[in-house]
């Protein structure tokens, strides 16, 4: 039974995240806005944003892109269009970055783990 309780926590997470996630990143989206940063400043905090949120594992990629191309685009100084390769530029360096935090500092600090690798019978 308590296994039952945990995998509906799990799908509960998984079906409500993704919505709280929208509405946090439209309201960040337009407080960013309203304070007038500097476009490499919103580019840094977007990059960070971006890299906290794929560390999450409800948190789907495309949240997290879409949020970039609505921050790169109606911000950058050069146009849309230079905004939005601005944003696809930042997603692929977002998601190399995250991938190799996730590969390197939190697994190979965990592949260190002698119950990790009881588990998995290394």
């Amino acid at each position: 039974l308590g296994k039952c309780y945990v995998l509906c926590a799990l799908m509960f997470a998984y079906t409500v995240f993704p919505i709280g996630l929208n509405v946090f990143l439209a309201w960040f989206n337009k407080v960013l806005l309203e304070m007038g940063l500097s476009f490499p400043l919103i580019v840094g905090i977007t990059f960070g944003t971006g890299v906290l949120a794929f560390l999450l594992p409800p948190v789907p990629g495309l949240t997290v892109y879409v949020f970039g191309g609505l921050m790169m685009s109606s911000t950058c100084p050069y146009g849309f269009w230079a905004g939005a390769f601005i944003n696809i530029g930042l997603g692929w360096a977002l998601k190399l970055f995250a991938c190799a935090i996730q590969q390197k500092i939190i697994g190979g600090l965990l592949g260190q783990s002698l119950w990790v690798r009881r588990t998995c019978g290394v």
